[in-house]
């Protein structure tokens, strides 16, 4: 009788091990699979292409038409968010203005936080009428196909960050500022990357919300240069301590 009862439970032991292995395999069918999709714009000039889940909706295009108030660009393309799920990036392809092929275009991406447009990495195809990049998940951001900025800094540049920087919110403990090219209708290119960051003694911080100042400087020709600080906001600097450049010039 023991020799019997130790195999039955060894039976029952491996038929439970199956009985798992072939429910686990029951779901794995029934969860929906990601699948590949692309979807356009209505204009086909925006397409998007990758890997979302069945259950989710796909991502939208609209367009803005621009040429009322944008030197830089004539239209731009608004993409909803792209889920941060996502197994492999997503491409975003452009269609480029018959105006500015051959002429080396530029993807701008808007950056509300900013309110100036930005460069961003794309290649051009064989035939330069696309322009491609590849984006992971991302919350919904706007996009525009415009010329490349030409632009020299001016000599007082280092004046008008001196200015702002003087200045910080009292409970500010770090910054980032930016520079800009504002054409005659407004719009603004970001120059930099950032153009300079610093914080309290010198170490920048995140802190826990935002806040933006910028001053521009009046150029010839109806344009002028713009200088952004984004300052992060937290507790302020110790006593004795002052915001200031992570970079102090020599």
């Amino acid at each position: 009788m023991p020799r019997f009862r130790r195999k039955r439970r060894r039976m029952w032991s491996a038929l439970l091990v199956a009985l798992a292995a072939l429910i686990g395999t029951g779901l794995v069918l029934w969860l929906p699979l990601p699948e590949s999709g692309r979807v356009s714009s209505a204009d086909g000039a925006v397409r998007v292409s990758g890997v979302w889940s069945p259950s989710a909706p796909p991502p939208t295009i609209t367009r803005f038409a621009l040429s009322a108030f944008s030197a830089i660009m004539q239209k731009a393309y608004a993409v909803s968010a792209l889920p941060m799920s996502a197994p492999t990036p997503f491409k975003l392809t452009f269609a480029v203005p018959a105006d500015l092929v051959g002429e080396a275009p530029v993807l701008y991406r808007y950056r509300p936080d900013l309110d100036a447009w930005q460069a961003y990495p794309a290649a051009a195809s064989a035939d330069g009428w696309t322009l491609s990049t590849s984006v992971g998940g991302q919350p919904a951001s706007v996009w525009g196909v415009g010329a490349a900025v030409s632009f020299t800094r001016p000599a007082r540049a280092r004046d008008v960050l001196s200015g702002l920087l003087a200045a910080p919110p009292p409970d500010a403990v770090g910054y980032e500022a930016y520079d800009a090219a504002v054409d005659a209708k407004g719009d603004a290119v970001l120059l930099s990357d950032p153009l300079d960051a610093g914080g309290c003694g010198g170490a920048f911080q995140l802190g826990r919300s935002a806040t933006v100042t910028s001053r521009d400087l009046p150029l010839p020709f109806g344009i002028s240069y713009r200088v952004i600080v984004r300052w992060r906001l937290g507790d302020g600097c110790a006593p004795g301590e002052a915001v200031a450049s992570a970079h102090p010039s020599p």
